[in-house]
């Protein structure tokens, strides 16, 4: 899990987080996404990933 401190952008886009893009945690392996790269859900499995 990473803390929301350590990142100050999206982890695929690279667009910076403000007040209107907010950051989200991926529950499979913990990074930081935007609200537009983190609308398409995988099964952890799918990525090499046991999941939580």
């Amino acid at each position: 899990w990473m803390p929301d401190s350590s990142c100050r952008e999206c982890y695929d886009c690279g667009d910076k987080f403000t007040t209107f893009r907010r950051r989200h945690h991926c529950r499979v392996c913990g990074q930081i996404f935007c609200s537009k790269c983190c609308n398409q859900e995988l099964p952890g499995k799918a990525i090499g990933y046991k999941g939580i």
